[in-house]
């Protein structure tokens, strides 16, 4: 959390701790410089399509549904990171995270921002079932990193997942 204060002219100065981010966001911490967000997607393969008389009409997606996500390293440990890779706490102590074996992914939004100098891009995934990706990566010479992985899901009539960018994609008709 951060603390500001506030004061002006005869009023009296007024100090405030934020412990949230705008809108209920929570900021999960450092993400790694050296291994930034990997966007993909597996299943989804492509079949090709025809006929007696021509071999090669068309392509089309296979039974398997496309599985679009995101891979992050995150490099800051606490209770919110802990729980998206080894899930939900089972010790509920202070100072211990326990891990009960009985792991199911977390299911939460996600919004990623990237920034490039004067550019913003954001992805926003309404819902995402997150899970670990890999082993705890514990270099001598480099941050320790929980990696994990965000599967984009569907939630409702909702669009699977929004990229975000004035900067790149402009506004609606100009």
């Amino acid at each position: 959390s951060a603390t500001s204060s506030l004061s002006g002219g005869t009023s009296p100065s007024v100090t405030f701790a934020v412990t949230t981010a705008v809108n209920g966001w929570l900021n999960i911490g450092h993400t790694s410089r050296t291994k930034l967000p990997e966007f993909g997607f597996d299943g989804g393969k492509l079949e090709m399509r025809g006929s007696w008389q021509k071999e090669r009409l068309r392509q089309v997606w296979g039974a398997q549904p496309i599985e679009d996500k995101v891979k992050l390293h995150l490099e800051q440990w606490n209770r919110h990171t802990a729980e998206l890779y080894f899930g939900a706490d089972a010790a509920n102590t202070e100072g211990i995270y326990g891990v009960s074996g009985d792991w199911t992914p977390v299911q939460k939004s996600l919004l990623v921002v990237l920034v490039d100098q004067f550019v913003n891009l954001g992805c926003y995934a309404s819902k995402a079932s997150i899970a670990r990706d890999a082993a705890v990566d514990i270099p001598l010479d480099d941050f320790s990193s929980l990696p994990i992985e965000a599967t984009f899901l569907n939630m409702g009539s909702r669009r699977l997942y929004d990229w975000i960018s004035e900067d790149l994609f402009g506004l609606v008709g100009s």
